[in-house]
């Protein structure tokens, strides 16, 4: 039986960045998938209403039905819960404003990994500092009684970086979420241990590329560089500052 896929689409208000993701999938990713729904969010951040404006305008030019969420205030964490809690398909591609494609992924790829128990698969890029030592993304977690470490034991992790999941298990995710917290670091952080102890009854498989293992690259980190924007992260919950 064929697949259905949504695309959920996390937005900033940077007009510059969107043209170049959607234009990079245009060319090496969306072809290959026919996409029931297509569902937006785009946050005030950054820029100002003119360039939240140029970004909605940018995907309605690839997406003219796309479902668009712009809330007043910015929160990544609520727009991955909103926007995967919307979702209805077989399959959701989570996609981000700052990434470009750089190889093609078709619907055969992911269907033949995304089964039983891979519930996301990751889409490979340098950035992730991969070892090659496992094609699933996990971690060693030290199991402590009385402070002192006991074993060791290996657990899933799970990334809101761009990547294909299991619709079911997306939905579930984001009813389990709390959107006031960092959406990745609460799958693994013990921030949210509802999440946590959901998602580790199922896998997240890298996909590599066939020229080299990065399918992916991040345009963001260097934009954000140059703005001298970073990332603090402080009880769960993340922020950029300036």
């Amino acid at each position: 039986m064929k697949k259905s896929y949504d695309l959920a689409l996390v937005c900033g208000r940077r007009p510059e960045l969107i043209a170049r993701t959607l234009e990079s999938f245009h060319q090496n990713v969306f072809p290959h998938f026919s996409f029931a729904n297509v569902l937006v969010n785009i946050d005030p951040f950054c820029g100002d209403a003119a360039d939240g404006v140029e970004v909605r305008d940018i995907v309605e030019s690839y997406f003219p039905e796309a479902i668009f969420f712009e809330p007043e205030s910015a929160s990544f964490g609520a727009a991955v819960k909103r926007l995967w809690k919307n979702s209805k398909s077989d399959i959701l591609l989570h996609l981000e404003d700052d990434w470009v494609a750089i190889e093609e992924i078709n619907s055969k790829q992911i269907e033949q990994y995304l089964i039983n128990n891979v519930t996301s698969l990751s889409l490979m890029a340098k950035e992730k500092n991969w070892t090659k030592k496992s094609l699933f993304h996990t971690s060693v977690k030290k199991i402590k009684i009385f402070g002192i470490p006991v074993w060791r034991k290996r657990v899933s992790i799970f990334s809101t970086s761009p990547c294909f999941l299991s619709g079911k298990f997306a939905r579930k995710c984001a009813e389990l979420m709390n959107p006031e917290l960092d959406p990745e670091k609460q799958f693994y952080q013990g921030t949210n241990q509802p999440l946590q102890n959901y998602v580790q009854n199922f896998k997240n498989r890298f996909l590599q590329g066939e020229k080299s293992p990065s399918i992916l690259e991040d345009i963001g980190r260097r934009w954000r560089e140059k703005r001298s924007i970073r990332k603090v992260t402080s009880n769960g919950v993340s922020k950029w500052t300036s």
